[in-house]
């Protein structure tokens, strides 16, 4: 019996990426002309990663709405000095093969540096002026994705 994609049933979300998942792969040659497989989502990406919707103000610590955590444990967010935020989690960031994408606003210039193997550091300037200033309060829901390739 013929079934198209849209016909099965919906997986549950969000999808755990530590969980496997039966999925029907066309092969053709079988008697239903599907083979069934076990896949585990978090075997299709090559990498761990973090993704959130980081939030700041005054001298506080940035709030977080995680999205997405495979990187094995539970990183801090702390404050480090005027417009400097850090992200810890000890040994999770291998140099060289770490990789942030950070949401930006037009005004603001928002950046990332690899401190150790332990920390990365969110750096917030306000370009308004023509000279950029260090300045807490910028992040707004303000997205990131962190990548730790192996």
């Amino acid at each position: 019996m013929e079934q198209r994609i849209y016909d099965l049933p919906d997986a549950p979300l969000p999808l755990d990426p530590d969980s496997y998942y039966e999925v029907l792969v066309p092969d053709g040659s079988s008697a239903t002309g599907y083979t069934s497989c076990k896949v585990k989502p978090s075997s299709n990406q090559p990498y761990k990663k973090y993704v959130a919707l980081l939030s700041q103000l005054s001298t506080s610590a940035p709030s977080s709405v995680v999205l997405e955590n495979t990187l094995g444990a539970v990183p801090v967010w702390s404050y480090n000095s005027t417009g400097n935020y850090d992200l810890t989690l000890s040994g999770a960031f291998t140099a060289n093969k770490t990789f942030v994408i950070l949401g930006q606003y037009s005004s603001a210039i928002i950046s990332s540096n690899l401190i150790s193997t332990n920390v990365v550091r969110i750096s917030t300037e306000d370009a308004s002026s023509g000279t950029p200033s260090a300045l807490n309060g910028i992040l707004d829901n303000t997205a990131i994705e962190i990548r730790v390739y192996p």
